[in-house]
């Protein structure tokens, strides 16, 4: 996660126990250690991780880590493939490299080809529901 990225949200405040126990659960290994990092015994942390507020901004959290992941891998795919197409040009490869490499580009283009045709009927059904609905 980018040094200084905060969630801002105008309903459900935190406690500032609270919102260091929530970047603590993110940059320690452990609870405990979050626990510890944050200042708050172990009965405090559980009575925390179990009230509804404070488990809505941690997910809340969690997603925002979750997609600048997803957005640096993208921004990485290109460059990915290049390599693997460069090991499955490359003359001088041995063979299960290059085996290896094909079915990392086969495998992940019918994934892709799979969620496209997921996502394309889940919008169709979406479309009936609110042509049915509405």
């Amino acid at each position: 996660m980018k040094e200084g990225v905060k969630i801002s949200t105008n309903i459900d405040k935190l406690k500032p126990k609270q919102e260091r126990l929530l970047v603590a659960l993110f940059t320690e290994n452990t609870n405990e250690a979050a626990y510890k990092k944050a200042g708050i015994t172990h009965n405090t942390g559980y009575k925390y991780l179990n009230d509804p507020t404070f488990q809505k901004r941690y997910n809340e959290m969690k997603r925002l880590i979750m997609q600048e992941t997803t957005q640096a891998i993208q921004q990485a795919s290109t460059s990915a493939v290049k390599v693997l197409v460069g090991i499955l040009n490359d003359t001088e490869a041995n063979n299960s490299d290059k085996i290896r490499v094909a079915s990392i580009i086969l495998d992940n283009a019918y994934k892709a080809l799979e969620l496209d045709d997921i996502t394309e009927r889940i919008d169709k059904l979406e479309r009936m529901t609110d042509q049915e609905g509405g």
